[in-house]
């Protein structure tokens, strides 16, 4: 079985919020889509990690967390592992980011 990226942006006044509102969102994602370990959703992830820097954009942000190719052809493998936590990542502007790794 593999593993789909899943990831979305947010408003949050700090990392606070940010994680309540991802923590609700997760519960409501195993409610509405079940919370078997192959669902392939953000619910099912082990967790919230949060990133301490801040990134300018949601791009920058899906290469810290889905990794990316590099200048000399070679990978650079993002901080999501499925069976993983969800990624929380600040951006620049109030926004937020979330991603992860999902099962399915």
């Amino acid at each position: 079985m593999g593993a789909a990226e899943s990831a979305y942006t947010f408003d949050a006044e700090n990392e606070g919020d940010a994680r309540e509102k991802v923590e609700q969102a997760m519960a409501e994602l195993r409610a509405e889509n079940g919370s078997d370990s192959y669902a392939g959703h953000l619910g099912i992830c082990n967790g919230i990690r949060t990133v301490t820097h801040t990134v300018p954009d949601r791009a920058a942000a899906d290469r810290l967390v889905f990794g990316h190719e590099t200048e000399d052809g070679g990978w650079r493998e993002g901080l999501a592992e499925k069976w993983g936590p969800a990624i929380l990542v600040p951006m620049e502007g109030g926004k937020w980011y979330v991603g992860g790794l999902c099962p399915e």
